[in-house]
Protein backbone atom coordinates (compact mmCIF):
# COMPACT_ATOMS: atom_id res chain seq x y z
CA UNK A 1 0.00 0.00 0.00
CA UNK A 2 1.50 3.30 -0.76
CA UNK A 3 1.70 6.49 0.94
CA UNK A 4 -0.91 8.28 -0.95
CA UNK A 5 -3.27 4.85 -0.38
CA UNK A 6 -2.85 5.30 3.00
CA UNK A 7 -3.79 8.71 3.40
CA UNK A 8 -6.46 8.89 1.18
CA UNK A 9 -8.17 5.57 3.57
CA UNK A 10 -7.33 8.50 6.29
CA UNK A 11 -9.03 11.03 4.96
CA UNK A 12 -11.82 8.72 4.04
CA UNK A 13 -12.72 7.24 7.83
CA UNK A 14 -11.82 11.29 9.23
CA UNK A 15 -14.67 12.45 6.95
CA UNK A 16 -16.92 9.57 8.35
CA UNK A 17 -16.60 10.28 12.09
CA UNK A 18 -16.76 13.95 11.15
CA UNK A 19 -19.83 13.17 9.74
CA UNK A 20 -21.53 10.41 12.64
CA UNK A 21 -20.19 13.94 15.02
CA UNK A 22 -22.63 16.28 12.90
CA UNK A 23 -25.45 13.43 13.07
CA UNK A 24 -24.99 12.89 16.89
CA UNK A 25 -24.46 17.41 17.45
CA UNK A 26 -27.91 17.54 15.66
CA UNK A 27 -29.78 14.84 17.81
CA UNK A 28 -28.04 16.32 21.32
CA UNK A 29 -29.48 19.70 19.92
CA UNK A 30 -33.18 17.96 19.36
CA UNK A 31 -32.77 16.31 22.92
CA UNK A 32 -31.97 19.86 24.50
CA UNK A 33 -35.15 21.29 23.18
CA UNK A 34 -37.31 18.83 23.72
CA UNK A 35 -36.65 18.93 27.35
CA UNK A 36 -37.21 22.41 27.60
CA UNK A 37 -40.74 21.66 25.96
CA UNK A 38 -39.29 23.77 22.90
CA UNK A 39 -40.80 21.38 20.47
CA UNK A 40 -41.64 23.35 17.66
CA UNK A 41 -38.17 24.84 16.88
CA UNK A 42 -36.75 23.22 14.18
CA UNK A 43 -32.86 23.76 14.16
CA UNK A 44 -30.96 23.70 11.35
CA UNK A 45 -27.34 23.75 10.99
CA UNK A 46 -24.47 24.26 8.40
CA UNK A 47 -21.06 23.54 9.27
CA UNK A 48 -18.64 25.61 7.32
CA UNK A 49 -15.08 25.69 6.23
CA UNK A 50 -13.31 29.34 7.12
CA UNK A 51 -12.61 30.09 3.75
CA UNK A 52 -16.56 29.79 3.47
CA UNK A 53 -17.02 32.52 5.81
CA UNK A 54 -18.65 35.23 4.66
CA UNK A 55 -17.05 38.23 6.78
CA UNK A 56 -13.60 38.55 5.65
CA UNK A 57 -11.29 39.46 8.33
CA UNK A 58 -7.37 39.00 8.83
CA UNK A 59 -6.93 35.91 9.95
CA UNK A 60 -5.31 36.92 13.26
CA UNK A 61 -8.92 38.16 14.30
CA UNK A 62 -10.91 35.47 12.65
CA UNK A 63 -13.75 34.11 15.19
CA UNK A 64 -12.25 36.42 17.67
CA UNK A 65 -14.91 38.83 17.56
CA UNK A 66 -18.76 37.80 19.75
CA UNK A 67 -21.42 37.77 17.49
CA UNK A 68 -24.02 40.50 17.12
CA UNK A 69 -26.41 40.14 20.10
CA UNK A 70 -23.84 37.57 22.14
CA UNK A 71 -22.78 37.64 25.76
CA UNK A 72 -19.58 38.67 26.69
CA UNK A 73 -16.88 36.78 26.69
CA UNK A 74 -18.41 34.63 23.65
CA UNK A 75 -16.74 34.10 19.83
CA UNK A 76 -17.90 33.35 16.46
CA UNK A 77 -17.68 29.27 15.74
CA UNK A 78 -17.36 28.21 12.64
CA UNK A 79 -21.21 26.76 13.10
CA UNK A 80 -23.74 28.72 11.73
CA UNK A 81 -27.84 27.20 13.05
CA UNK A 82 -31.03 28.73 12.53
CA UNK A 83 -34.90 28.31 13.72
Amino acid sequence: MTAVEVTRGLVHALKLEILRLRELHGVMDRAVLDVYGWTDLKPTCEFLLDYEDEEVQEPATRNSQPAAGASPGATAGPTRCSN
